[in-house]
Order: structure tokens, then sequence, then C-alpha cells
């Protein structure tokens, strides 16, 4: 994504990448919490979802469509990494770093074997 937007802009298309998907994430609980709502409160989350979709499309429709298509794949599951960082709240510290070390290496090219102890 070297032509990140269209317009002047200093940070990493990274950075941007991530406040994309936690927005997304945002609105798709947003509209869950719509779904065993009543009045008031519904109107108040669909505003909630409303206001996430102008922050998204305010910066998507400025990027170039390369980035676009970028992002698109990017997000495309956006609630599996939801469920994943989920999944890594419920680690001990220990288990995390574990985590933490196996995705370092994989980013890095590495090629990882799981080993199943004998006795198992």
């Amino acid at each position: 994504m070297s032509e990140v937007i269209r317009e002047h802009f200093a940070d990493t298309s990274y950075n941007l990448a991530k406040a994309l998907h936690f927005n997304k994430v945002s609105m798709e609980y947003f509209n869950l919490l719509k779904i065993g709502a009543k009045g008031e409160t519904k109107m108040l989350f669909q505003n909630c979802v409303n206001r996430l979709d102008w922050v998204y499309h305010n910066i998507y429709d400025r990027l170039s469509q390369n980035s676009k298509d970028i992002l698109k794949q990017e997000m495309a599951d956006s609630l599996a990494m939801d469920s994943i960082m989920d999944g890594l709240v419920l680690l001990q510290p220990e288990q995390r770093t574990v985590i933490e070390n196996l995705i370092n290496s994989l980013n890095k090219g590495e090629t990882i074997e799981f080993v199943q102890p004998n006795n198992y």
C-alpha cells in the first residue's frame, strides 16, 4: 500500500488498517446489540452504527483503488481476528508469550512444526 490515501498522509497503512479493522468490529457488535434492544436503546445503537459507518467511508472513499482492494481482503475476516483475541485473553501470560513468539516466527517466514509427545 505505497499510495495509501490520495491526500497527504504521514502514517503507515498498518495503523490505518488496524483502525478501520477495529471500527468494523465495533460496528458488528453494535449491530448485535441492536437485536436485543428496543425503543430508544435500539435507536442509540443504530446511531453508533451510523457514525462508525461514516468514519469508515469517510476514510475508505479517500483511498487509492489498490489500497481499497488490499483493505477489502484484510477486513474480510474481522470477526475471526476478534475471536483470536478473545482466545488470547483467556491464556496465562506465559502462554500468550508462546503465541506471540509463534506469530513472530511465522511472520519471519519460519516453518513451525508441532510434535506430539510419544506418551500422548
